[in-house]
């Protein structure tokens, strides 16, 4: 047995319990009894005894023995004790016999139970995730998700950089909401895991950089895996709000990259839970509605499809695409068209409404589909195919422009979607590459950009991670990392820390500061909580060359504010 006197949150006490729930969860267990006296029940899966106003420890015993046959970490035993003790009105003998049977109840439960609890607990995604589509979904302990080999390495340091964290520090815990993972035999998938191995990285760098200042606060991350396109957004995220219920380090959430109807829904379960969200790429306007409002608690750091379009429209119909293209030309959009996918719809839509030019456009669904209309976008007299889908199909696109398109010069133009795909590319191979097209990207990915401190750091630590991420992905992890981090840090100076999401939430509002991708600036206002002013690039590349900046834009509700990189 194990007492400890003091285990409130942010004492060595409670870093303890959690180090053991931790254990506990990887399916590792022992005859322990661990008895703790705290002001606040801990985190972790617990049994709470129903309020009878009496403590009758054999009840209570044996409801929380029942309790732990099951499939997880054993709960906790809360018992709730006032200053005037427990008040009964039978016949304490009938008390000083429960304390002996209870003692020897334990015994034989320490004894019985941890055994064959141990071989239920290790099977399958354990006590916290559930499989979905042959993966580990929720959120939970990194060994059970299992993540894809491409995330792996990245999430594996971050894991050591939190087993570093100090005993006795105070923490304050950032949840990573992205997919981990692909279904078994999943094709396709390279370019959406580099982004989410490039986004961890961010928030890694940053984690780091954080931890090793001279603050007694240190940042924890954990991580809810939304599985292979974000299928299961909706449970990752009821998994956070659990935890913000029972665990006050909980500061915010972050990732929310892609803009599906499951991400939509997640934005839901956590505004309705009051955690803070900073959102790395997802760029549809809808993702921020929950019902007929729009969420307080989303903050977005990249730009929205609406003034990205501002700014392409402008870019054909005003300044010239490429050279030899003519101004307003005749463009063919070829979109993606997937149960659940906003993204590629909602730019489509957006520049078929926007555009002056004439214009049309072609879906696809998978890699088959996607040879098809380009086949026919390119032989329909278009000068420009826009291509609105996904990185995932990078590499078919670009064999289907060769094949369909170049020979009869029509450019190839790629929503910011493929943006970290193209730069991984090009940067892997600068002298021999064979990427030619032009491309909108929300960041400077350009090998000359590293300007500021924030992108240094991001640099050198995956640099030191020795694996291939996105660096336009992970510049927006490491500045969703860094937002949630400078909102609390002006919480602290503002109280004792003891109401962190909401702390963190209010500090969010009016925040500004240099990130890695650039000024980041969030409005004061309730509920609208786009960063602002954010640029958006046109790149371009061709084979063999580094990528170019042609315009660079600070597009508004109004016009697009476009202008030369140089200037």
């Amino acid at each position: 047995m194990v007492a400890l006197r003091n285990a409130d949150p942010g004492t060595m006490g409670r870093r303890f319990m959690e180090l053991l729930d931790e254990v506990r969860v990887r399916g590792q267990r022992g005859p322990l009894l661990l008895v703790a006296s705290t002001s606040e029940p801990p985190a972790g899966h617990r049994f709470d005894p129903p309020a009878t106003g009496e403590l009758e420890p054999v009840r209570q015993y044996r409801a929380w023995r029942a309790a732990i046959h099951r499939a997880e970490p054993s709960p906790y035993l809360v018992i709730r004790l006032t200053e005037a003790g427990a008040s009964r009105s039978d016949d304490p003998a009938r008390l000083l016999l429960a304390r002996p049977l209870a003692f020897w109840a334990v015994v034989l439960a320490l004894l019985v139970v941890p055994v064959m609890a141990t071989v239920t607990a290790t099977a399958g995604c354990g006590a916290e995730l559930r499989e979905v589509d042959g993966q580990c979904v929720g959120l939970g302990a990194l060994g059970k998700i299992a993540p894809h080999p491409l995330v792996a390495p990245v999430a594996r340091r971050i894991e050591e950089q939190n087993a570093a964290i100090p005993l006795g520090h105070k923490v304050f815990t950032v949840a990573y909401l992205g997919p981990l993972t692909t279904q078994p035999g999943a094709q396709f998938k390279d370019g959406q895991m580099t982004a989410v191995a490039g986004e961890l990285a961010g928030i890694g760098a940053y984690q780091k950089s954080y931890n090793t200042s001279r603050s007694d606060w240190k940042m924890k991350i954990v991580f809810a895996n939304t599985g292979q396109d974000f299928i299961s957004a909706e449970l990752a995220a009821t998994g956070i709000a659990e935890r913000a219920r029972e665990d006050s380090s909980l500061a915010a959430a972050v990732g929310f990259a892609w803009s599906r109807e499951e991400v939509k829904r997640a934005v839901g379960v956590l505004t309705r839970a009051n955690v803070p969200m900073v959102s790395t790429v997802t760029t549809v306007g809808d993702i921020a509605e929950v019902g007929d409002r729009r969420s307080a608690f989303l903050f977005r750091l990249a730009v929205v499809n609406s003034l990205q379009m501002r700014a392409t429209v402008h870019w054909l119909e005003t300044l010239g695409l490429a050279e030899g293209v003519d101004r307003k030309p005749e463009v063919a959009v070829v979109w993606q068209r997937q149960d659940g996918e906003l993204y590629s719809q909602d730019l489509k839509e957006l520049f078929l409404e926007e555009y002056p030019g004439q214009s049309a456009d072609f879906s696809f669904g998978d890699d088959a589909s996607l040879g098809v209309a380009m086949r026919e976008a390119c032989g329909s007299g278009a000068e420009v195919i826009y291509y609105t889908g996904r990185a995932d199909f990078l590499s078919s696109l670009r064999r289907d422009w060769g094949a369909s398109c170049e020979q009869r010069e029509i450019r190839l133009l790629a929503s910011d979607d493929v943006t970290g795909s193209v730069a991984k590319d090009v940067r892997s191979n600068p002298a021999a590459h064979d990427v030619s097209m032009s491309f909108v990207s929300l960041t400077d990915v350009r090998d000359t950009s590293l300007t500021n401190q924030s992108q240094q750091t991001l640099r050198r630590w995956i640099a030191e991670s020795g694996v291939g991420v996105s660096f336009a992905h992970a510049a927006f992890g490491f500045d969703a990392a860094q937002a949630v981090a400078i909102a609390f840090s002006a919480y602290r100076t503002q109280s004792e820390a003891d109401d962190i999401l909401s702390g963190v939430h209010y500090n969010l509002r009016g925040q500004a500061f240099d990130g890695a991708t650039g000024k980041v600036s969030f409005s004061e206002h309730a509920t609208d909580h786009d960063a602002q002013g954010r640029e958006v690039w046109l790149m371009t590349v061709e084979s063999g060359r580094p990528i170019q900046a042609t315009w660079v834009c600070r597009p508004t509700a109004t016009a697009a504010e476009c202008a030369s990189p140089s200037e």
